[in-house]
């Protein structure tokens, strides 16, 4: 473990299980990679979930499903799948709140930023304003969007030639992209970010010494053909802010797309002044795009 993070266990400062979570984040690969990794176990599991209610529901009815009835089904879904994914979402939230007020040193405002990021994961994953991309009800409405576009298909021709029994196996196969695991990696990479992100965010202002919030991307060669995430590498924004400017794009947050990796990083007054180290200072320079993205 850590020198620094045995001491605090030592001073009772930290608990040995809040000590070892910090270690793991102290590399931010393996911080991504378990919290993905737990998102898309989370998401995974609610998306397959979802998805056998459905097929109940289209089993009960013989393959066909009223309008009134796919209504009913949706507006329950938005809290039976919050209800599967919450644990997940806290779980990850949790931990990088921890890793944010320890890299901050704002040990005093540990309560305030835990219960402030399970506030916004409440908040923000029940909402049903369609800005908020990756709550859960917007998650329902492109799964509610896309079962019923491969639905009527199937009810159009497989129900009407082989019948329901036989034809429900390619209801199966044409719901896959929906409720499969491409989906669900998907999620889950997007709202690490989200989370990673809201975690810094509440951390940062909680510790009067941080000023400012700086975008880091991967650096890689996945990022070196994006001009929506490229650009902003090193960029940095005044902590309360929400957003950084993007060079054609205007105010943009992180996460800017689906599937976007990128993190935020606290500087105070003395480390923006700091020379960034050599392996930092990746340039984008790829072309710049004209308007502004759907996430």
């Amino acid at each position: 473990m850590n020198e620094l993070l045995a001491a605090l266990v030592q001073l009772g400062i930290i608990d040995n299980a809040t000590a070892q979570r910090i270690n793991r984040n102290l590399d931010p690969a393996q911080a991504q990679a378990w919290a993905e990794g737990v998102l898309y176990d989370t998401f995974s599991a609610a998306l397959d979930g979802q998805r056998d209610r459905l097929l109940r529901l289209v089993d009960a009815t013989g393959g066909r499903l009223t309008q009134r009835q796919l209504d009913a089904f949706w507006r329950a879904e938005d809290d039976a799948f919050f209800a599967s994914v919450q644990r997940g979402l806290y779980d990850v939230a949790q931990e990088r709140a921890i890793t944010s007020i320890v890299t901050t040193g704002a040990f005093n405002m540990w309560e305030t930023v835990n219960q402030g990021v399970i506030d916004w994961v409440n908040d923000y994953y029940t909402n049903i304003d369609v800005e908020l991309v990756g709550s859960i009800p917007n998650l329902n409405a492109t799964g509610r969007t896309e079962f019923a576009r491969a639905f009527i298909d199937w009810q159009r021709g497989e129900l009407e030639t082989a019948g329901y029994a036989d034809g429900l196996p390619q209801l199966i196969r044409a719901i896959e992209p929906t409720f499969g695991q491409v989906r669900a990696e998907r999620i889950a990479v997007t709202e690490t970010s989200r989370i990673h992100y809201e975690a810094t965010y509440q951390a940062a202002n909680a510790n009067p010494y941080v000023t400012m919030l700086r975008w880091y991307t991967a650096a890689d060669e996945i990022v070196a053909r994006c001009p929506i995430c490229g650009p902003m590498h090193l960029a940095v924004t005044p902590k309360a802010s929400r957003t950084w400017q993007h060079p054609t794009l205007g105010p943009i947050s992180i996460p800017a797309h689906v599937n976007c990796r990128c993190v935020s990083v606290e500087e105070t007054a003395l480390t923006i002044q700091t020379a960034l180290p050599p392996e930092e200072q990746w340039e984008y320079t790829g072309p710049l795009p004209e308007r502004v993205p759907t996430p």
